[in-house]
């Protein structure tokens, strides 16, 4: 059977015109999804979330926030207190951003930590970390005594806080400001009684964040002695605060300068 030229040329025609219209639908469908619409602050809180990482207040002036990243690094940070930004602001990561929360969040290694640190201790503000998993979901919080590994995390999510503008990077000067105490205490120095198991130098290494050292026994047999620390990096009373919840401890007081009496 032939087939008249006059019919090849029309059907030819018909099937570019599909093809060409086949094409321009693929290339939609992979444009379509990298484009981002901004979303609402109600339509983030629907989202499921990643991590939310939170300060509380404490006596002082400690930034008090809230920040919660959901899917896809929509993120929402809530500034209640000393924050630059007291308000709730709505931001979507980069994807080298998220790449990187990731990557922290599984170094911290969250899931397998404890759920509390030094949540006793007064006058520090307490950290809430909430890791939200398929299925399942992790809260854990501290005020001290934390592994290493969440220090450098809260380090890396203050660090991003700031980088934003959010929070005001702790100034230098800040990090001396103590409290003044009577002129008969020694504020960098406490006599500690530890328990007789234990050595006084290799106990010390726990605290050597805060500069503590070993100055001098004072009883031996009483395994008491006498340890100085850095003022600098924690205040005088925080670090009483933190000895009296250390269960090696059996006794605890700052040193005191001889006064002379006057006839």
């Amino acid at each position: 059977m032939k087939i008249s030229i006059s019919y090849i040329f029309p059907l030819a025609g018909i099937l570019l015109i599909l093809l060409a219209f086949s094409c321009k639908s693929k290339q939609k469908a992979q444009v379509a999804p990298m484009l981002k619409k901004e979303l609402t602050e109600q339509e983030v809180r629907a989202l499921p979330k990643i991590i939310a990482y939170s300060k509380s207040p404490c006596y002082g002036r400690c930034p008090t926030f809230k920040m919660t990243v959901y899917q896809d690094g929509w993120t929402i940070f809530e500034g209640k207190r000393f924050t630059i930004v007291e308000d709730t602001l709505v931001m979507q990561l980069t994807p080298a951003q998220l790449a990187t929360l990731t990557e922290q969040c599984d170094q911290a290694d969250i899931w397998t930590a404890e759920k509390s640190y030094g949540m006793r201790i007064q006058d520090l503000p307490t950290t809430t970390v909430h890791l939200y998993g398929e299925g399942k979901n992790k809260t854990i919080q501290w005020r001290a005594r934390q592994p290493e590994r969440l220090k450098k995390f809260d380090k890396q999510m203050m660090g991003f806080v700031i980088e934003q503008g959010w929070v005001a990077p702790r100034k230098g000067s800040d990090k001396r400001k103590r409290e003044v105490l009577p002129d008969v205490i020694i504020d960098n120095e406490l006599i500690i009684q530890i328990e007789d198991t234990k050595e006084a130098t290799e106990w010390a290494l726990q605290y050597k964040e805060y500069g503590m050292q070993l100055k001098k026994p004072i009883s031996k047999l009483a395994n008491m002695y006498l340890f100085t620390f850095d003022v600098a990096a924690i205040d005088s009373k925080k670090m009483l605060a933190l000895m009296k919840e250390d269960k090696s401890v059996k006794r605890v007081e700052f040193n005191k300068r001889m006064q002379q009496r006057t006839r």
